[in-house]
């Protein structure tokens, strides 16, 4: 009797190695990862602190890829954290491009509600990204045909946050977007550059941008050109 509890013993002692392997590799795994995307989110935003977006934008990135066990909302906040990092680290466009794949991506799920207040950050995000590469684009020399489209998704944008809720910043910002419309560019050239715009070359890499659409789609308009104005031209009166 006691060889064969001797030997379910040691059989039992001889498979706690591979009992720890599998906790290791199977449960264990995504603890550990989240454990590793903690660190990155805390580096992110401490790197947020000291305005260093670079660091900001690779952890973000890290942490992005490590958070596939967590609810999808959580997912979407790092997402959208790790665009606008992209952003001021000078990936403008870039980071334009996530923000709007973002939105799209959270617009096709079901039962998603104009109202929520995840999916107004997101439109209030792009409205303000699109506005401010309209403006960058403006001051370093684009014509009209290609920096007013992306003035247009700013206007459309803030127009829908107001058309779905009471929202006065929106309202706000849909004036300063008309307005902006309407400046004249040495109106333009007085203010300068806004801060949130962390981005040089912004035309040239829309135009690489717009190329890029064309070889993938093979319409020799831009993807972003065909979004519908929430209103008339003549809103915009004829001051530029």
């Amino acid at each position: 009797m006691k060889s064969v509890r001797s030997k379910v013993f040691w059989t039992l002692w001889a498979l706690c190695p591979v009992a720890l392997v599998a906790i290791h590799m199977g449960v264990g795994r995504p603890l550990r990862e989240q454990d590793r995307a903690a660190k990155m989110l805390q580096a992110a935003r401490q790197a947020e602190t000291q305005e260093d977006w670079a660091v900001a934008a690779e952890q973000y990135a890290g942490a992005s890829g490590l958070l596939g066990s967590l609810p999808q909302e959580e997912r979407d906040a790092v997402e959208l954290a790790w665009a606008k990092a992209r952003m001021m680290a000078g990936e403008y466009v870039e980071g334009q491009e996530q923000l709007d794949r973002l939105l799209d991506s959270v617009l096709a799920r079901p039962k998603t509600s104009p109202q929520d207040p995840f999916v107004r950050t997101l439109r209030s995000e792009v409205a303000s990204a699109a506005h401010y590469a309209s403006w960058a684009m403006r001051l370093e020399g684009a014509a009209e045909e290609d920096w007013l489209p992306e003035s247009e998704i700013a206007r459309q944008q803030y127009r829908l946050l107001t058309e779905t809720q009471t929202d006065e910043d929106a309202a706000k910002n849909l004036e300063t977007v008309i307005r902006f419309q309407r400046m004249t560019i040495e109106e333009l050239r007085a203010q300068g550059m806004p801060k949130k715009c962390n981005g040089k070359g912004i035309c040239k890499s829309k135009k690489n941008q717009r190329q890029s659409q064309c070889k993938k789609s093979g319409d020799p308009k831009d993807n972003r050109q065909q979004v519908k104005a929430a209103g008339s031209a003549a809103d915009r009166g004829n001051g530029w």
